[in-house]
């Protein structure tokens, strides 16, 4: 058996390295918060506008916390603890607020339909919940994007790491926001979710990582249909930091 020599820089150099154990980037995210029935019924937002402002304006996201509940017994001598089931944290995401106050509107219109204000009633569990996504991204992928019709046009691509999936999501706070005349500042606005349950998963090493040899995809391979460049008729697609988002998943 091999023992490493302890506080050996060296070591630590070859392990970081790896790729794998690399030090995480806290500032390389994506979330998507999908349109609840109660929005999309109303035909009033568009999809894709939505989509944008959520993850382009989520500026700090709080993922989600796991802890077990427990309980105690003595039948005799020291008393002892035991796993009695789950409780998960309430997640926030703080969101830059832009000069038309579109996600301003939005979760208004949300916690109007979901519990307004000028009656006694609330809407349908199921109209007003949605799915959550948030993707942790990583720099240092061993997936180079080379264009087969300019093959010095090279461009490596960043890919995702771990997934937080939040089911039965739904806005329960949204903050204040203050106006005064004081030196300009950005405006942020706090949303705070509740949500059934959660799954985190890293995603599977399908394609390498940052310590393996780079893989060169284009027009014609396979590996391009797995990472969303190809469509399934091998019809090229915008190659775009964008387009690979759910790639490894």
């Amino acid at each position: 058996m091999a023992f490493t020599t302890p506080n050996s820089f060296t070591e630590f150099m070859d392990w970081v390295r790896t790729g794998g154990a690399e030090p995480s980037r806290s500032n390389l995210y994506s979330v998507f918060v999908g349109m609840p029935p109660i929005l999309r019924d109303n035909d009033v937002y568009e999809f894709r506008k939505w989509f944008q402002y959520v993850n382009f304006a989520a500026d700090d996201v709080t993922v989600p916390s796991r802890n077990v509940t427990t309980s105690t017994v003595k039948d005799f001598g020291v008393q002892r603890t035991y796993a009695t089931g789950q409780s998960v944290s309430n997640i926030t995401i703080s969101f830059l607020v832009t000069k038309d106050l579109f996600m301003r509107n939005v979760f208004e219109h949300w916690l109007n339909e979901m519990a307004g204000d000028q009656e006694n009633r609330v809407g349908f569990y199921d109209h007003y919940t949605t799915n959550l996504l948030i993707q942790k991204w990583e720099v240092g992928s061993n997936i180079v994007y080379r264009d087969h019709k300019n093959p010095k046009a090279k461009s490596r691509l960043n890919r995702v790491t771990g997934v937080w999936q939040l089911f039965g999501a739904y806005p329960t706070n949204i903050s204040t926001m203050t106006l005064n005349n004081e030196a300009t500042s950005l405006m942020k606005m706090d949303v705070d979710f509740q949500y059934e349950r959660y799954r985190f998963d890293h995603v599977l090493e399908a394609v390498g990582w940052a310590n393996m040899p780079d893989k060169y995809i284009d027009l014609f391979t396979q590996i391009g249909k797995q990472i969303g460049i190809l469509d399934e008729i091998g019809i090229e697609q915008d190659a775009n930091q964008g387009e690979v988002n759910d790639y490894g998943i």
